[in-house]
């Protein structure tokens, strides 16, 4: 089953690069002009293979080529329930994926549209002494 949910995994991400040059024609257009397909590969088909690891009562899948404009990096995030809800808030895994879609860097994110700055570095340190990384590799950037 594992090689099965890997392999529809991959079929849909080829799909994206595929459509990879189209989209980064489109980005800061309005999102009615990318193609009805990529959406649905995007946004939903994605999400429900994902589901096959990450099951619906326990985490939050969504994935964004932006609100109103298309965005440069589009995402797929990966929220625990428990943390979030939101990419606005908390910390999820967050899937970026390059302008023309053919670089995925799964990265862990932080909200910060709703958090206020003092529990942003509070949860960055958190994270940070528990993943007990040599600090020249992370960086902080607090703006």
């Amino acid at each position: 089953m594992e090689n099965t949910i890997m392999a529809k995994l991959n079929s849909l991400l080829r799909r994206c690069q595929e459509y990879g040059e189209k989209y980064k024609l489109l980005v800061g257009q309005g999102v009615s002009k990318v193609s009805d397909d990529f959406c649905t590969t995007f946004k939903t088909d994605i999400p429900a293979i994902l589901e096959e690891w990450f099951p619906k009562d326990v985490y939050k899948i969504k994935g964004s080529i932006g609100t109103g404009r298309v965005t440069q990096c589009p995402w797929i995030a990966i929220m625990n329930v428990k943390e979030t809800t939101s990419t606005q808030q908390g910390v999820y895994i967050v899937f970026l994926f390059s302008k023309d879609l053919q670089k995925i860097y799964l990265t862990l994110a932080q909200g910060v549209t709703k958090t206020p700055q003092d529990e942003i570095i509070a949860k960055r340190d958190q994270i940070r002494s528990t993943l007990k990384f040599d600090t020249e590799l992370l960086k902080e950037h607090n703006e």
